[in-house]
């Protein structure tokens, strides 16, 4: 991922345009709609292993919702090296809005 899709990425989870919708301790069991639908075929089981998170644009959302979640008609898996720069970027953006929201 290149700097400005980092930062792409981080701005729109600090403005809750997109979610962080699977970690990977739950890829398993909170991917199987996705599996199912063929999202990752052609990943290799460690390629799985290195998807740091699964995003959705909140801008590609069914009508409908799963338990108050949204459902997505996209997803981006986000490689794990990738997702660390992101998390990053958006303490950064928090720790930002913090402090001049305190001047």
């Amino acid at each position: 991922m290149t700097a400005e899709e980092v930062n792409e990425y981080a701005i729109g989870l600090f403005r809750t345009g997109k979610w962080s919708l699977i970690r990977p301790e739950n890829l398993s069991s909170q991917a199987a709609l996705f599996v199912i639908f063929g999202a990752f075929d052609g990943y290799t089981e460690q390629s799985v292993k290195l998807i740091g998170a699964v995003l959705g644009d909140m801008d590609r959302v069914f009508p409908r919702c799963i338990n108050g979640l949204p459902m997505f008609h996209a997803i981006q898996p986000v490689h794990e090296d990738d997702w660390a720069k992101i998390v990053e970027r958006v303490r950064k953006l928090e720790e930002a809005e913090k402090i001049a929201l305190e001047t």
